[in-house]
């Protein structure tokens, strides 16, 4: 018999009202239909991590199912899994609404590792939106979207997770999603952030997914072009990182309005932004859009998220 356990409020990060426009979901009715992960659930996860081309033995062996089980035990199956958008672990946009320094980001992740929270590999994510895997409810979905600004983000943000693994004994985990043509300017002028890319894959700690070649907005290009895009990202990704991509983050978060041609392309999950209502946008079991997922904004610098406004992670974590 599962229990829910009881969030602590976080020790480094500022507490606020719950807003009262936003209701939070209510909890699922039954589990029972939710499998438990099982040696045909890891044999899936085994293929699709060659198909992709990393195979992380870590996230295969038999402590981490066992891990895995223990968390559905205590937390339940979930039924929506709170997924957070990140800009690597350094940025400032919308007059710091949006924000993010690496002392905030350890402090995030340290307040879900003192909970106990378990991070969803990409992997894992298809099997619980494709309904053949159950993940715990105390679950959470980092994600981050890396152009040539944030892509040296990357190596920082493996620092922290290292040290926290070292003190909480198990590993955070982030699906990291790339602007491929990005790679090749700015800061990335010469290919250096690909290497950078490379040393964040050897970690462990990510998975990763495209941002697009372009970052055109998809919602004002073709069918074709949207194709020719995510077929050039495809292939850089190929070239450079030995990785075939199967998700995608949406460039200004728009999704596409042709789910089908992207189908086509190999990409099971793509994740946009608002895409549910406020008090439903979460990644959930059996997503019916698996092709427009939702994301949240995780809290700023001072510990206030601007999706949805004004909460606090504890707020944000209670809202599923």
């Amino acid at each position: 018999m599962c229990a829910t356990a009881t969030l602590q409020p976080p020790t480094e990060l500022p507490t606020q009202p719950p807003i009262a426009a936003i209701t939070p979901l209510p909890q699922p009715t039954s589990t029972a239909t939710l499998e438990l992960p099982s040696d045909t659930a890891r044999e899936r996860i085994t293929a699709r991590m060659q198909t992709y081309g990393d195979e992380q033995a870590a996230y295969l062996s038999d402590a981490y199912w066992q891990q895995l089980e223990a968390r559905l035990d205590i937390c339940c199956s979930a039924q929506d899994i709170l997924t957070l958008e990140y800009h690597g672990d350094s940025y400032n946009m919308y007059d710091g609404r949006y924000s993010m320094n690496p002392q905030a980001f350890r402090a995030q992740v340290e307040y879900l590792m003192q909970q106990d929270y378990h991070f969803a590999t990409l992997h894992e994510v298809e099997g619980f939106v494709q309904g053949w895997l159950a993940l715990p409810s105390c679950s959470v979905i980092f994600t981050t979207d890396i152009s040539d600004e944030h892509a040296a983000s990357l190596l920082s943000i493996a620092s922290t997770f290292a040290d926290l693994e070292a003190q909480y004994g198990y590993a955070p985990h982030m699906i990291a999603f790339i602007w491929t043509g990005a790679m090749e300017s700015g800061v990335c002028w010469g290919g250096s952030c690909w290497e950078d890319l490379n040393e964040a894959l050897e970690t462990g700690y990510f998975t990763f997914g495209t941002h697009s070649y372009s970052h055109q907005d998809f919602g004002q290009i073709t069918p074709a072009e949207q194709t020719e895009d995510l077929q050039r990202s495809i292939r850089d990704m190929q070239a450079e990182m030995g990785l075939t991509p199967y998700a995608l983050a949406w460039p200004f978060e728009t999704c596409s309005a042709y789910p089908d041609t992207i189908s086509t392309l190999g990409i099971t999950l793509a994740w946009g932004g608002v895409t549910k209502p406020m008090e439903q946008n979460f990644t959930s079991w059996l997503d019916p859009r698996p092709l427009c997922l939702p994301r949240m904004l995780p809290p700023n610098i001072e510990g206030i998220s601007m999706r949805p406004p004004g909460y606090t992670l504890q707020q944000m974590l209670e809202m599923p």
